[in-house]
């Protein structure tokens, strides 16, 4: 609901994610999962439980530097990667409006960055795997816990196939497509966990 809310109001009313209503619309739903989990711990976790939370949320300690390098060093040469097989498959470089626009001037990247950290994958997995998966944890398996949390996490996409300009937009004129998104949701589900 909370972050539904918001989303059917921009698919219903229009907004497009070109202005300011549509992109506030839907960072506001891409918060739903984290302040879903924020309330939920706060209304029956214990004080073990709520630090437990928040020393995995924010401490940088638990992951070594070894793999932050890694994470820096992979994310880029792999979005070099998949530019250069498309450019190998036909899709001209010119037409990667947005690699190139980024290639030209990596600044262009500050808002964008500083909008993704907040509002996009980051405050999600807060909720999915922050606080989510770990009450379907005790109640099943890490692969059934995946599998369900994977399900939820596809179907709490939908909205956002109907706001103008959102990339999954596309996908509606294209249902193999959807398809193959949905598809993949659930396993990424299982091999994050």
């Amino acid at each position: 609901m909370l972050t539904w809310i918001p989303w059917i109001i921009a698919a219903t009313a229009g907004f497009e994610m070109s202005f300011p209503d549509g992109v506030i619309l839907v960072a506001i739903g891409g918060l739903g999962p984290t302040i879903a989990a924020i309330i939920m711990l706060y209304r029956y976790g214990d004080t073990a439980t709520r630090k437990d939370y928040w020393d995995r949320a924010i401490s940088f300690k638990r992951i070594s530097a070894k793999w932050y390098i890694i994470l820096f060093i992979i994310v880029p040469v792999i979005l070099l990667i998949s530019i250069a097989i498309s450019t190998f498959f036909g899709k001209p470089f010119g037409a990667q409006l947005l690699e190139r626009q980024y290639l030209e001037n990596p600044l262009i990247l500050i808002p964008f960055v500083v909008f993704v950290f907040f509002f996009g994958p980051l405050p999600e997995e807060l909720g999915w795997r922050g606080y989510a998966l770990d009450g379907l944890r005790v109640r099943s398996n890490g692969l059934i816990a995946s599998l369900i949390l994977g399900v939820v996490h596809a179907a709490w996409h939908i909205p956002l196939f109907y706001i103008e300009g959102y990339p999954l937009r596309d996908y509606l004129a294209q249902p193999l497509m959807m398809i193959v998104y949905f598809a993949l949701i659930i396993p990424k589900a299982v091999v994050m966990t």
